[in-house]
C-alpha cells in the first residue's frame, strides 16, 4: 500500500514538472507575430483595410540583383524577396487625397516595429504609411532608393497621393538623405533621426549638396550619440544649408536612439508642409 501511494505521489510530481516545462517552452516561444494585426497578401489582392497593416511583396524587385561598390571595396549583391508594410489611417476614404510617408528602419531593424511607432500619427494627420524591410537587415543606398521608387509608383497606382515624405532611423536616415540629393524634387520633406552623410566612406552615386536647394529637411540627432558622431550630423546640416536646403535641426540629450517623440515632431512638421 505504501509503495503504491509513493508511486502515485511520484506520478503527480512528474506530471506537474512536465506541465511546467511545457508552459516554459510556450512562454519562450513568444507570439507568432510581432504585430497582431498584420495581414500578408500579394499586391494583386484586395487593398489594405483601414486601421490595419498589410505586408506586401515587391514583385518586380524580388528577382532582381542590385550591386554597388561599397565600403572597403566589397561588392554587395542582393537577390532576395523584398517586403513592405502598408498602413491606411483608420478613417481612410478612397475618394480623398493623402500624403504618403515612407520609412526606412535602422541596422538590423524591423519595418513592422518602425511602422507601428507611426500609426497614431498616421491616424492623427491622415498619412498612408509604407515601410520596407531590408532582407539583409541593413540599407545600401542604391537598393534603398530602388525600393523607394517602387513603393511610390505602386502606392500612387492604388491611392490618391499628393505629397511624399521620407523618414528614417540611423542607417535608414542615411538612405533618405542620399535619396533626396540623388532625386531632387520628388519629396516634400525629409525627416532624419540620428542619420548623416558618411563623408569619404560611401560612394552611392553622383550627388551634390546643391541638389538640396529648396528641399525641406528636419534633422534630429543625439548629443550623447557614440554611433553616429554628432559632429558629422552637424556637418551634414551645414552642407545641406549651404546647398540651399531649408533645414530644421534639433539635438536632444540622448544617445543613438529613435524615440517616439521624435516621430511625433516629424509628423506634425510633415503635416505643416502639406
Amino acid at each position: 500500500m505504501a509503495s503504491r501511494f509513493l508511486i502515485e505521489i511520484l506520478l503527480v510530481i512528474f506530471l506537474i514538472l512536465l506541465l511546467t516545462f511545457v508552459l516554459q517552452l510556450t512562454w519562450l516561444a513568444g507570439p507568432s507575430q510581432k504585430i497582431s494585426n498584420v495581414t500578408t497578401t500579394s499586391e494583386s489582392q484586395a487593398p489594405t483595410i483601414p486601421g490595419t497593416v498589410t505586408e506586401y511583396t515587391a514583385d518586380s524587385l524580388s528577382s532582381g540583383t542590385y550591386s554597388y561598390d561599397g565600403q572597403d571595396g566589397f561588392i554587395w549583391n542582393f537577390n532576395s524577396t523584398w517586403n513592405y508594410y502598408v498602413y491606411l489611417p483608420a478613417n481612410f476614404n478612397s475618394s480623398k487625397t493623402y500624403a504618403l510617408v515612407i520609412g526606412f528602419h535602422g541596422d538590423d531593424g524591423s519595418a513592422e516595429a518602425f511602422e507601428q511607432s507611426w500609426e497614431n500619427d498616421a491616424n492623427t494627420y491622415n498619412f498612408i504609411l509604407a515601410f520596407p524591410q531590408s532582407p539583409t537587415g541593413d540599407w545600401y543606398i542604391p537598393v534603398g532608393t530602388a525600393m523607394d521608387k517602387y513603393i511610390i509608383s505602386t502606392i500612387k497606382s492604388k491611392y490618391q497621393i499628393n505629397d511624399v515624405f521620407l523618414t528614417g532611423c540611423s542607417a535608414g536616415a542615411k538612405v533618405i538623405i542620399y535619396d533626396a540629393l540623388l532625386n531632387p524634387g520628388v519629396f516634400r520633406g525629409i525627416g532624419s533621426v540620428v542619420g548623416d552623410i558618411d563623408f569619404g566612406s560611401y560612394n552611392p552615386g553622383t550627388y551634390t549638396f546643391d541638389n538640396a536647394s529648396g528641399q525641406h529637411f528636419y534633422m534630429i540627432n543625439g548629443a550623447l550619440d557614440t554611433t553616429v558622431n554628432p559632429n558629422y550630423v552637424k556637418q551634414t546640416i551645414a552642407n545641406l544649408t549651404a546647398g540651399g536646403g531649408i533645414v530644421i535641426a534639433k539635438e536632444y540629450n540622448m544617445g543613438h536612439e529613435c524615440p517616439t517623440y521624435a516621430f511625433d515632431n516629424l509628423s506634425a512638421w510633415f503635416a505643416s508642409l502639406e
